[in-house]
């Protein structure tokens, strides 16, 4: 068993060049595989899974091999089952990581990018649409950007000012891509952008969550000292 499976070893290493030699194929200038190398690499595929299978079977049936040769026993026993776990992992590995990805996009734990782009889309677009002298009365500049609210914007979406729920001023532009980086949320109190979205509304909530007590009571207690 451990003869062939070493031999198995080498012949993967030298795999590429025994396609190459043997069967006159050349994956750079050739890129579809022609039926002999699709029929070889079936066998060489049926064999690595088949082989421990067998490696199994030869050790079950074995009455001696455990005291007669302990070490070499044990050495095929550890290969066997590493190559079980391997061949375990191969087929059930990607359905399982598949359904977790589902189930945590399907609850919220992930987002995908075209969900988040459009959501963000819908959100700043429904926020009112303001003049540069309304928004100069609050705040000169965005808060983002650093920049003055333009007094001629122009109509590209980029150079409008929009107002959020909160009544703080910022470009489109700007809210937008804070929005798709980060969540939707006001950069300057973290209010959430759209106060109907339970989910964001819940997020924000614990993002400003009150401090501890504790904290008002030490300030009371320097204060009473201090006095």
């Amino acid at each position: 068993f451990l003869l062939v499976y070493f031999g198995g070893v080498v012949y993967a290493i030298l795999k590429s060049i025994v396609t190459r030699v043997l069967l006159c194929y050349n994956p750079s200038t050739d890129p579809e595989k022609p039926l002999r190398v699709k029929i070889h690499d079936a066998i060489f595929t049926a064999f690595c899974f088949a082989w421990p299978i067998i490696g199994v079977v030869w050790l079950a049936s074995s009455d001696t091999c455990s005291s007669t040769a302990p070490k070499l026993f044990a050495v095929s026993t550890a290969i066997v089952v590493l190559l079980i776990v391997a061949w375990v992992l191969t087929l059930l590995g990607p359905p399982i990581l598949i359904g977790i990805l589902m189930l945590a996009i399907r609850r919220g734990h992930i987002r995908v990018a075209k969900e988040r782009q459009q959501k963000v889309d819908r959100v700043i677009s429904a926020l009112r649409i303001v003049s540069s002298e309304e928004a100069s009365k609050v705040a000169e500049e965005c808060s983002v950007c650093l920049t003055e609210f333009s007094e001629t914007p122009s109509s590209a979406s980029a150079d409008l000012i929009r107002e959020t729920p909160c009544q703080h001023y910022f470009h489109h532009k700007c809210l937008a891509n804070w929005a798709k980086v980060g969540k939707m949320s006001c950069p300057l109190c973290r209010s959430p952008l759209d106060p109907d979205d339970p989910e964001e509304e819940d997020l924000e909530g614990e993002s400003r969550a009150p401090p501890d007590s504790r904290d008002d009571d030490d300030d009371v207690t320097i204060t009473s000292r201090a006095v």
